[in-house]
């Protein structure tokens, strides 16, 4: 069994950085040592980790639920000012992509933890001086640059630079040759966290685990859809699927906020969330029910067997002392049903994972 090793110098063989943040360190620590059992891999920081990958378990695909974000083939970077940081980036930026056609991504950035070894000002004003190398030095590159959150395309780039510490960073290429291998992996997002913006609205702060999951997943709930949201009690998802003009069932032994309640795009049933069974197939199935694992993944199995939704969206609470038997029990699933879907620890989960997809075919 691979183990972690001390922190030391990552060699430009190592095929792929796996990040985690904000306390997740622990789990993806012992989640790379579940998947890659023939591998290396050590500590480079706290929720920072090399894995030097066994050439079998290099050719899988990775898919993983407590990593972040990724890095493929990163290279140690040391400077003493943001400009020095930014113009070895750029220098490596052209050298990586001088022969790449399509569009591309620049990310700078650091731990998005309360206390990150980089102040997220000097990322910033890093990232703002490769842009000006861009504007001077490389117009092509300035012109393909995708500078939003839009999904990805087969054809596209990532340049990233993490910073480690005011005087050291790695920086990353991931190309669309690397795809095969690094998969869903390496976010479109910086560090890998999906842009939610407060909002006071909703009843509880549980939307924001709704939101974040429609940006990894690239598809979100429409003014014509039909959803069920198992469990909607205050009514954090019920909420953002009828503020978008959709039509929600929402399930509970509770009921929800007067509000919602009395809206029109809304139907309250009351009762357990796990026995409902829609009377046609619904756009999006929604649940968020504080369970044990196993009742959330029956319930998942029962509604993508009988293909009851298009989409679907579950959060699943992580129990006892091998909190990946869900995740593997999840993947399992997903592969019986021929469902395109992950597992993924969002930054607004706490001690769960959340499920989201699309099911075989559309209803």
């Amino acid at each position: 069994m691979a183990t972690l090793q001390p922190s030391g110098e990552v060699k430009p063989t190592v095929p792929r950085l796996h990040l985690a943040f904000a306390g997740r360190d622990e789990l993806l620590a012992r989640e790379l040592v579940d998947a890659y059992p023939a591998s290396s891999h050590r500590t480079l920081s706290p929720g920072v980790f090399a894995s030097d990958l066994d050439a079998n378990e290099a050719a899988l695909p990775a898919n993983l639920a407590f990593a972040s974000q990724c890095l493929v083939r990163p290279t140690l970077l040391t400077a003493a000012s943001v400009s020095q940081l930014a113009r070895q980036s750029f220098d490596a930026l052209l050298d990586t992509l001088k022969h790449h056609e399509g569009s591309w991504r620049l990310h700078v950035f650091t731990h998005p933890d309360d206390t990150p070894p980089v102040s997220p000002r000097r990322c910033v004003l890093v990232e703002n001086a490769i842009e000006e190398l861009l504007h001077k030095k490389q117009r092509r590159l300035e012109r393909t640059r995708v500078k939003d959150s839009s999904p990805a395309t087969a054809e596209e780039a990532l340049f990233q630079v993490l910073a480690l510490a005011p005087d050291a960073a790695y920086w990353s290429v991931t190309l669309p040759s690397d795809a095969q291998v690094v998969g869903d992996v390496v976010s479109r997002f910086p560090a890998g966290i999906a842009p939610v913006h407060d909002d006071m609205r909703p009843p509880s702060r549980a939307y924001r685990k709704l939101l974040e999951a429609e940006l990894h997943l690239g598809e979100r709930i429409g003014a014509a859809d039909r959803c069920v949201d198992l469990g909607g009690s205050p009514g954090g998802w019920t909420f953002i699927a009828a503020d978008r003009g959709a039509h929600v069932v929402s399930v509970d032994r509770s009921p929800l906020r007067d509000d919602l309640m009395e809206h029109p795009r809304v139907v309250f049933e009351r009762g357990d969330a796990f026995r409902f069974v829609p009377e046609r197939p619904v756009d999006w199935l929604l649940c968020d029910v504080a369970a044990v694992p196993e009742r959330s993944l029956a319930m998942l199995d029962t509604w993508l067997g009988a293909r009851l939704c298009r989409v679907f969206c579950v959060t699943l609470k992580l129990k006892g002392d091998d909190p990946f038997a869900a995740v593997r029990d999840t993947r399992a699933l997903l592969m019986k049903h021929r469902a395109r879907g992950w597992v993924r620890q969002l930054a607004a989960n706490k001690n769960e994972v959340t499920v989201f997809g699309t099911a075989l075919r559309r209803v």
